[in-house]
């Protein structure tokens, strides 16, 4: 039964947001599976909940059902301490197609569990407003904020130490200085008087200082693109990679990661060996990385417009030619100096001033500056995701395993193989073969032998045993297989692996193509039931899987793998007994299917246990 009625207050706030101008999603339904998402990945009571009606529901013809569906006639929402938040930016052309969500969510009284944050023009609250049965609180935004602006200028210069102690000379005139020309040359814009403080905050040289206040007036698209300049001109090589890689996860990811994930990504995309920085990423961000930015404890790019500014890998070097000018040290420039300084300065003198670090970074490089490659950024992270989980993991890259286990399919998905590296194909063609036909891989994959035991999952049912959430796409719904069907059939991505079993089995006529790409892991949990000491929690997995599958084979519930049934059991132990090869010791694998009838406790199987344990 229920607990209680809804609390006037919450423990917890689950936010999630969408900003049309970034994503573009084209309907209103896509937008809301994809705030749903969020909201499911930042909280696990509510992902049970949503996994568990999307089971039940499997399909939702629309934006309004879904909604009905995931937040009014969810009974969970009541029992969750948690406020559920919703942004939805820039949904003015679409806001006809939640015209009937928001009268729905007024109607049901939505507003202490779950609240949506709207922007819009005067012209969308006016058809919120015609509509009727609409609650609606606005708060209008206008040009005449100077107070708030000097206020905000104000609170950042307490916080420099250059600036907050006004009794010294000099400091409330630079001060004022800084308010003044802030406050009217930038019109207010937020982006632009950030990036002015935050430069300002890192000298402490008073010309410096107003040569930033004289950058403030230039437009956005100018900063922005000194700004990519000038990290091309004073990052490191290695730098300059990282960047790279991070401008991949944080603009094609499926969600926004924290820098602890991010580092984990970094290493599966450059090698462990790729930085001997002993910085970690997040102070990267706020000292060195200034395209980016933190927002809570997840990376993002510091202004959105900043990805336009980008340049894509086949027209970067171009771009990056035309910064050249008669004053860019070149690299015979650079040769004689260097000649020069280390003939007429001791060794030990020439690396103290690091004057080889200083010539890199005036070098305009050959190959390394920041650029997008948006023709292969989806199958490179699918690359990343297939090494996270076919590859040993260490602490850093183990930070990304629950991300690559529900995005590989999502980056296959998104990408365009017409126009991505054949190379890449072919590398992701051997580690889709490695994922499906090596037992770690698999393993990793769906979650299987988590090597931990859960002392809290006591009975065996849908709450305790919750299914990993790779296997929605690759066990319960077909779209994993098709999307695989498509890949094997791309004859760049099978070109290295098109002898191989798995692959040959899996483009036959009438294949079980299931039974194909989940046929190791298949054997493999048939072993850890039968014939393996592993801890309760595994063995009931590994049934779970085995009879997921078979259930699905039969075109029967999902849900009915959580009433366990004698004829199921039968089941999973004929097909352990046609896939496990070679002698089999009877006594053990009688104790071990009493082991399994006694943890499943279903009807009819305590005494089938004891006849079971009897035997051995």
């Amino acid at each position: 039964g229920k607990t209680g009625p809804i609390k006037e207050l919450s423990s917890r706030a689950i936010v999630a947001h969408d900003f049309m101008e970034v994503t573009d999603y084209s309907d209103a339904l896509s937008l809301s599976k994809y705030v749903i998402c969020q909201l499911a990945l930042d909280d696990e009571p509510f992902m049970k909940s949503v996994a568990g009606i999307c089971d039940r529901s499997k399909f939702f013809g629309s934006a309004l059902e879904t909604w009905t569906r995931i937040f009014f006639e969810n009974e969970d929402l009541e029992e969750m301490d948690a406020a559920l938040f919703v942004v939805l930016d820039g949904i003015q052309d679409k806001i006809d197609e939640f015209i009937n969500i928001f009268q729905k969510f007024t109607k049901r009284g939505f507003g202490k569990r779950v609240r949506i944050l709207l922007t819009g023009t005067s012209e969308t609250f006016q058809k919120i407003h015609q509509a009727g049965g609409i609650k609606v609180e606005k708060i209008v935004l206008k040009h005449n904020n100077r107070r708030d602006l000097e206020a905000y200028v104000k609170l950042r210069m307490n916080q420099m130490d250059i600036l907050k102690e006004t009794n010294r000379p000099g400091v409330n005139q630079i001060r004022r200085e800084i308010t003044d020309s802030l406050v009217e040359s930038t019109e207010g814009d937020y982006y632009q008087v950030n990036r002015v403080l935050d430069n300002i905050a890192k000298t402490d040289d008073v010309e410096e200082i107003r040569s930033h206040l004289e950058s403030a007036g230039s437009t956005l698209s100018e900063q922005l693109e000194a700004e990519i300049e000038s990290i091309n001109r004073t990052r490191t090589n290695k730098e300059i990679k990282e960047i790279n890689e991070l401008i991949k996860w944080v603009d094609s990811a499926s969600l926004l990661l924290s820098p602890e994930a991010l580092e984990g990504a970094l290493e599966l995309g450059l090698g462990g060996g790729s930085s001997s920085s002993l910085m970690s990423l997040r102070a990267k961000i706020e000292t060195k990385y200034t395209i980016f930015k933190m927002t809570g404890n997840l990376i993002e790019f510091k202004n959105y417009e900043i990805r336009e500014k980008i340049p894509n890998k086949d027209t970067s070097i171009s771009s990056e030619l035309q910064v050249l000018d008669s004053q860019q040290i070149t690299p015979g420039e650079v040769k004689i100096i260097r000649h020069y300084l280390s003939t007429v300065c001791p060794e030990e003198l020439y690396q103290k001033f690091k004057f080889e670090e200083f010539f890199e970074s005036k070098l305009v490089r050959e190959g390394v500056y920041i650029h997008q490659d948006l023709d292969n950024v989806q199958v490179m992270l699918a690359l990343r995701c297939l090494r996270c989980l076919v590859e040993p993991r260490n602490e850093k890259t183990e930070m990304m395993l629950e991300y690559s286990q529900h995005a590989l399919l999502k980056h296959l998905v998104a990408a365009d193989r017409s126009l991505a590296d054949r190379q890449l194909l072919e590398e992701l063609g051997v580690m889709l073969v490695r994922l499906f036909s090596e037992g770690y891989a698999t393993d990793s994959l769906l979650g299987l032998n988590g090597g931990e035991e859960k002392s809290s999952r006591v009975k065996f049912d849908s709450y305790n045993y919750q299914r990993p959430i790779a296997w929605i796409d690759w066990i319960l719904r077909d779209d994993a297989v098709n999307e695989l069907a498509r890949w094997f059939n791309d004859s760049a991505v099978i070109k290295r692996v098109k002898d191989h079993p798995l692959v040959a089995s899996f483009k036959q006529d009438g294949a079980d193509r299931v039974s194909v790409l989940l046929g190791e892991a298949m054997k493999r949990a048939a072993k850890d039931i039968f014939q393996r000491d592993t801890l309760k929690y595994d063995t009931l997995m590994a049934y779970l899987l085995i009879s997921s599958i078979f259930c699905k084979k039969t075109d029967q519930s999902p849900f009915q793998v959580w009433e366990p049934q004698i004829n199921m059991f039968h089941l999973v132990e004929d097909y352990a007994r046609t896939v496990i090869e070679g002698p089999v010791d009877e006594i053990i694998w009688d104790a071990y299917a009493a082991d399994l009838l006694i943890y499943l406790d279903g009807d009819g199987m305590s005494a089938m246990a004891l006849e079971r344990a009897k035997k051995a």
